[in-house]
């Protein structure tokens, strides 16, 4: 739970280590935790910090209190303007199904999805909206978030797989969207209803997908190939973040935004 309100934080991302195991809470905030899979839990979500903490220590309290995560648009000034839409990435683009895990340093990530986005430049840009093509492999229905992360310093991510710590970057919407994938994938649409503003000088972003319970598949989303300037990028245990390399083929995703 926030260590500011007291409130229970839902859909938090859990992961035992050492075995790797990935568990979430639910949408009260609460999680049955199980001392014999793991010895710490690395902990990771729209609005705490990425924290490491003794499995020991929280079954003794019962409790975890984890810090809010600061968001900073204090430099966002949205009009009142009409705005029109543009598109990054397209869903005519064909589809390319995986049949492998995503790893990175030994460790599976099929729970959870990144890839980097280019932003178009101009002076106000909102992204209304994601949309995600999951594998028809999905067997059942199953729950996913999205999260739209930002460089709290505006750097450039290089695209070699270089590696950032997440405390460099940010949450730019305090909660994560939330829809129900259902049996046989397609494309899924997460809806920001008022809008995730981007600040000003920002010229990327992350687009985080966790699936919040098991998809039973060995890949649960599927990837395209294409120059429309997203990427191909990893968000694993440890809080480190960046993009694999250069590569055409990355998720199949659609960003919608808003734009002067």
């Amino acid at each position: 739970m926030s260590s500011d309100t007291g409130v229970g934080l839902p859909y938090v991302k859990l992961v035992y280590k050492p075995s790797g195991k990935v568990i979430f809470t639910d949408e009260k905030g609460n999680s049955l935790l199980d001392s014999g899979i793991g010895q710490e839990l690395y902990i990771s979500g729209a609005e705490v910090k990425d924290t490491v903490i003794s499995i020991k220590d929280i079954i003794a309290t019962d409790k975890i209190y984890l810090t809010p995560r600061i968001i900073d648009l204090q430099e966002v000034v949205v009009t009142d303007k009409k705005m029109k839409t543009v598109w990054i990435g397209n869903k005519e683009y064909s589809l390319i199904k995986s049949y492998r895990p995503i790893e990175f340093a030994n460790a599976t990530m099929n729970y959870r999805y990144t890839a980097l986005v280019t932003l178009p430049s101009k002076k106000e840009r909102v992204v209304k909206a994601v949309e995600v093509h999951f594998s028809e492999d999905i067997a059942e229905s199953i729950l996913a978030s999205v999260r739209v992360l930002g460089s709290a310093d505006h750097r450039k991510v290089k695209k070699d797989g270089k590696i950032y710590n997440i405390s460099h970057f940010r949450d730019l919407v305090s909660a994560q969207q939330v829809i129900e994938i259902s049996k046989g994938g397609g494309w899924n649409k997460f809806d920001f209803r008022e809008g995730v503003i981007i600040p000003k000088g920002l010229k990327e972003v992350f687009i985080v997908i966790d699936l919040l319970e098991s998809p039973k598949v060995e890949v649960a989303v599927d990837f395209q190939l294409s120059k429309s300037g997203i990427y191909s990028g990893f968000y694993g245990t440890e809080g480190i973040i960046g993009v694999f390399d250069t590569s055409e083929e990355h998720l199949a995703l659609v960003v919608e935004i808003a734009v002067d």
